[in-house]
Formats: structure tokens, C-alpha cells, sequence
């Protein structure tokens, strides 16, 4: 008869889709089901993840945005999809986070459309989207909790840089 959504944004969405009261957004459960508690020290890292369709979108935002990463004298990490392939990023000098609770722990989470960027939310973390192209902005729209408040949403990479570099600690 409940049931929980992962945003305010999601639950209001849905109740008025349906035309019913049962979506309820209760941040104490999503903590719950998303936070990860882990606590080791560690700097705050920019970090990539990646998606495995469509992966010439990856290249091309991971191409634009890692010379003004580097400019500013960061990093970018990736953070693989469990269906993407290593190979396909091997033209770039980029390291690999491979901790997915560290991935999600205090740091810049950046994704096309995925719930990371809900999880991220929970750790600590900032999310934020990266939406280039009209395939993208559907399948984002068909998510209603990914409209939550707390998702930066950048239509380029030279915005998300933007947001990168005010965020940055």
C-alpha cells in the first residue's frame, strides 16, 4: 500500500501520475537502503561513471572535459559500469577507481543518467549529470527521481566544468 520513493520530487511526481497518496519519500529509509558508512580519509575526487551503451558519449565528454580537469590541476577518475569494458578509454592517461563504496564517498560524482547520482546524494557526495544529447534527456525524464533537487544537471561539458570547479575543496 506504500510505496517509498528515492526523491521528493519522484513521490510528488508519481502521486499526481496515479492520482494517489502511496508514493511517500522518507529520507531516513532511502538513507538507509543508499548510505554506505564508509569512512576512510581520503581527498575529494572527480570521478566519471561511465555508462555502457552508447559509449562514444562517454569518449566524447571524458575528451573535452580531461585537458580542463588537468588544467586546473585535478584529476578525473572512471568509475566503470560493470558492463563497460576498460578498453575502450585506453587512448586516455586516466586512472581507474575501482572502490565503489569510495567512488561514492565525498567526491564529484558525475554521470549521463544513472542512479549513482541518487546514491551519491546519500555519501556525501555531489552529484552531477551530464546531459549532451536528446537520447540522454529522455531516458533521464523517464526517471522522475533523478529530478530530485540535490542533482546538478549540465547540458555541456564546458557548464560541468563550472560546476566542478565551484565544488571543488
Amino acid at each position: 500500500d506504500v510505496f517509498y520513493a528515492h526523491s521528493q520530487y519522484a513521490a510528488d511526481y508519481l502521486n499526481k501520475l496515479y492520482n494517489t497518496r502511496k508514493y511517500v519519500y522518507d529520507e531516513s529509509v532511502i538513507r538507509r537502503m543508499f548510505h554506505y558508512n564508509y569512512t576512510e580519509e581520503h581527498e575529494q575526487m572527480i570521478i566519471f561513471f561511465t555508462e555502457p551503451r552508447e559509449v562514444y558519449v562517454n569518449i566524447d565528454i571524458i575528451k573535452e572535459l580531461l585537458p580542463k580537469v588537468k588544467s586546473f590541476g585535478k584529476k578525473l577518475y572512471l568509475k566503470l559500469h560493470p558492463g563497460d569494458n576498460k578498453d575502450n578509454y585506453k587512448d586516455f592517461d586516466i586512472e581507474l577507481c575501482t572502490n565503489y563504496e569510495l567512488s561514492l564517498t565525498g567526491n564529484i560524482c558525475i554521470s549521463r543518467k544513472s542512479t549513482i547520482l541518487l546514491e551519491a546524494i546519500y555519501n556525501n557526495s555531489l552529484p552531477v549529470a551530464i546531459i549532451t544529447n536528446p537520447k540522454d534527456q529522455s531516458t533521464f525524464n523517464q526517471f522522475p527521481a533523478l529530478n530530485a533537487k540535490e542533482i546538478i544537471k549540465t547540458y555541456n561539458v564546458d557548464e560541468l566544468f563550472e560546476v566542478i570547479k565551484r565544488h571543488m575543496k
